[in-house]
């Protein structure tokens, strides 16, 4: 995509390494008086204790990130593929009304994800001037 794409709804937006996101799971947890016998719910105390147990693993990851022994860790920062892809995306979009995409067992997620966060036409999201785009749709069936 070039800069002046950058107002062409027609275009797919440009993909944005760093995001304003994060995770916040604090309101996940419960208080230990109200769990039930089964103990299935977790409290604050309880994520801490596995946060505990899990730390020395963990640590292994970052340590393996930061050195590089672990490549895979590193495959969303690689940025390669992303003229082909758009060239990919300008061929198959061309005169399309409708992209759909099949996936099985959950694989179409990831484009889904990613799909609403770039603000394409997901149902029940919309930015101005996606009626220019061709909708994008995922049909895909989880496995039980």
């Amino acid at each position: 995509m070039h800069s002046s794409d950058a107002d062409d709804p027609s275009q797919p937006p440009a993909i944005n390494v760093r995001t304003i996101y994060r995770q916040h799971i604090s309101d996940c947890f419960v208080a230990p008086a109200a769990m039930p016998g089964n103990g299935k719910l977790l409290s604050a105390q309880r994520h801490d204790e596995w946060m505990d147990k899990l730390s020395p693993a963990l640590q292994r990851l970052q340590d393996a990130y930061r050195d590089g022994s672990m490549p895979i860790l590193r495959i969303a920062e690689q940025t390669e593929d992303i003229t082909e892809a758009q060239a990919a995306y300008e061929k198959l979009a061309k005169g399309a009304r409708t992209i759909v995409f099949f996936g099985t067992g959950g694989s179409a997620l990831g484009g889904q994800t990613l799909a609403q966060i770039a603000g394409w036409g997901i149902p029940g999201f919309a930015m101005p001037g996606q009626s220019r785009r061709p909708r994008t749709r995922f049909y895909d069936n989880l496995d039980a």
